[in-house]
């Protein structure tokens, strides 16, 4: 049976208090090999066929989910109702072992670009405001997704959300994370 489980961002909010404050016209941000967003990379768990129910405007979030089946979902929201700005996402998912992307959809999108690299990468640059933006990725069943996050050019690993082993995560230890699913 799948549950949804909802979260208000508004507790949250802590986290994403002036996080994009960004007047940024371009989505697309040069490669920084200074930055240092959490040291070597961490596998976490998303837990199969659970959902967040998103507040789009309300808080700052990238987040990822698993549906079953190698379908992934990643989705984007800003705290534009309180800044006033946009959220200016680049991000990257990969699948470290080989396995191939074999479907790509965007949701969601107007400005962003969602595009594929390769067999096993995929670029997405977002301007996020009022909005859920994201995509839906869909690999063999099982595969381990790696989720590289940059807000307004810099780490945003601290942004994103999860749920695994029956816990929602805020703010992923390490950029990129991998996660791996609880069941394919």
């Amino acid at each position: 049976m799948k549950r949804s489980l909802a979260l208000t961002l508004g507790a949250f909010c802590a986290l994403s208090l002036s996080a994009c404050e960004s007047d940024v016209d371009d989505v697309a941000c040069v490669a920084d090999t200074a930055l240092d967003c959490g040291g070597e990379v961490r596998r976490s768990t998303l837990d199969t066929g659970e959902a967040f129910e998103l507040d789009p405007g309300v808080g700052v979030g990238v987040f990822a989910e698993y549906e079953g089946d190698g379908r992934y979902r990643i989705s984007t929201t800003c705290d534009t109702r309180r800044t006033g700005y946009a959220c200016y996402f680049d991000i990257l998912v990969s699948v470290p072992d080989g396995a191939p992307i074999v479907s790509l959809e965007g949701e969601g999108l107007e400005d962003d670009v969602l595009e594929r690299f390769d067999d096993t990468t995929v670029s997405f640059r977002s301007v996020t405001e009022y909005d859920t933006d994201g995509f839906v990725l869909i690999t063999e069943p099982g595969a381990v997704i790696a989720l590289d996050t940059l807000l307004d050019c810099s780490c945003g690993n601290r942004y994103v959300y999860w749920i695994g082993e029956g816990a929602i995560h805020a703010g992923a230890p390490s950029n990129p994370i991998e996660f791996e699913p609880s069941s394919p």
